[in-house]
């Protein structure tokens, strides 16, 4: 488990490999599997080691589906992952869990906190991934409550990133802040995310269906579509880079700025007239917005010393 801490705490900036990450665990719950019943002494130990394997097993999934913008395998995978984390808690604090020296110390490290650092760190990352799926998932999630709700259960999460979306948008005096999804070559996308009857034909998407808006503030800039997708599309080598693309249309009046968040997903702010590609302050913001949205603070935190 402590060289699969290393590989996440190396990613950083870039995301990291979800399924790459997800094979190991599985290769680990194998292992671990093979173990039940072999050791009375060991049993409690390898209980906690089961069920830390089963929460970042259950996180990382989460983050994948989120990467195909499956709501339904996001909203489920967090779900269990959350319930699955409550219950580790209790075995961690357990009598029989506290009197096993190693599996103690390697929880709650050298300093003895009242919580144990790998908890506090998964509930980092619960936090992190819950933020970013109130953003993906937003259009959805608004459709099942009302704007009043919706802002309010935001605002609850340890970042709000609609909020943070919309406050920059206004300071900035920008036309549009938008978060697109490329589903182009997705054979599993079949329109918007939600929860679709298993038996209804689903239409075949192409064209600008394929890039749909995750979310936009304040309005959607349906009229710059066909332009953000040319741009897109000739750009993809500078995007892939982690580059922030600039690009000013005299034919419009506009400047767009383009950023990859992550595979398939692309956070663009639009500007009326024309912006400086080195506007500091623009640029900065774009690669908070990516560095957050990748959780790649959260991952960060899990190397020696990071504060």
């Amino acid at each position: 488990m402590v060289d699969i801490y290393e590989r996440l705490s190396g990613f950083c900036p870039a995301p990291p490999p979800y399924r790459e990450i997800i094979s190991v665990l599985t290769a680990v719950t194998e292992e671990t599997q093979k173990t039940d019943g072999e050791c009375v002494v060991s049993a409690p130990w390898v209980t906690v080691v089961k069920y830390e394997n089963n929460i970042l097993m259950d996180f990382m999934s989460a983050a994948s589906a989120m990467q195909s913008w499956n709501f339904f395998e996001s909203i489920m995978l967090l779900q269990r992952g959350g319930e699955m984390l409550a219950l580790w808690e209790e075995i961690v604090q357990a009598r029989e869990a506290r009197k096993l020296s190693f599996a103690s110390s390697l929880l709650r490290g050298v300093s003895g906190s009242a919580e144990p650092h790998l908890y506090l760190w998964f509930q980092r990352l619960k936090a992190s991934l819950i933020s970013k799926f109130s953003l993906f998932f937003y259009q959805t999630l608004t459709q099942q409550t009302t704007p009043t709700e919706m802002k309010s259960l935001c605002a609850r999460l340890s970042l709000d990133q609609a909020a943070r979306l919309s406050a920059f948008q206004k300071r900035a005096d920008a036309q549009s802040i938008s978060v697109l999804f490329d589903a182009t070559g997705l054979a599993s996308y079949n329109g918007r995310p939600g929860y679709h009857h298993l038996e209804k034909e689903q239409p075949q998407m192409s064209g600008l269906d394929l890039f749909p808006v995750v979310f936009s503030t304040p309005t959607q800039p349906s009229h710059h579509f066909p332009n953000l997708v040319m741009i897109l599309t000739d750009q993809n080598t500078d995007l892939a880079t982690d580059k922030t693309v600039h690009f000013y249309d005299g034919g419009v009046g506009s400047t767009y700025f383009l950023h990859l968040i992550e595979p398939r997903f692309y956070v663009v702010i639009i500007f009326d007239g024309r912006r400086s590609e080195r506007d500091s302050t623009i640029n900065t913001f774009i690669q908070e917005t990516a560095l957050q949205l990748r959780c790649s603070k959260t991952f960060a935190a899990l190397k020696p010393g990071y504060k």
